[in-house]
């Protein structure tokens, strides 16, 4: 599981399952065309579910007020056609691994996804400093 995401919660809290799952959906209707505003929102609610499973408001809390910070890399990262699908692959593994309640899949493929969205923030930036 990603930290703090308790796998005995995961199997009995039928709500926190059914957001993620909404979650999950919602991000796979998305496409090129879909506005960036609506696509960090629904990157938001994915991370969100997840902290909300884990049933530990100290993440939710510690996670506010870096919020502002982690939407704009979301912007500087869905920005990317070809990374938002991948983005959405990525969430439906890091779920899958979790509603299965297998945890170190789980952490393995949330770690994977920060570094992938890392590595992609960090290039667009560069990118956008040297255009500048």
């Amino acid at each position: 599981m990603p930290p703090g995401l308790p796998q005995g919660r995961v199997k009995t809290d039928a709500a926190g399952r059914k957001q993620l799952e909404a979650a999950l959906q919602a991000g796979h209707g998305i496409d090129k065309t879909t506005p960036l505003s609506q696509l960090i929102a629904l990157d938001v609610a994915f991370h969100s579910a997840i902290y909300r499973l884990a049933g530990n408001p100290v993440i939710e809390e510690t996670i506010a007020p870096q919020w502002p910070h982690m939407r704009r890399s979301m912007a500087a990262v869905l920005t990317e056609l070809d990374y938002r699908d991948s983005a959405w692959t990525e969430h439906q593994t890091i779920a899958a691994h979790v509603l299965a309640g297998d945890a170190k899949a789980a952490e393995a493929a949330a770690l994977a996804h920060a570094q992938t969205a890392g590595h992609k923030t960090e290039e667009r930036l560069t990118a956008l400093e040297q255009a500048a």
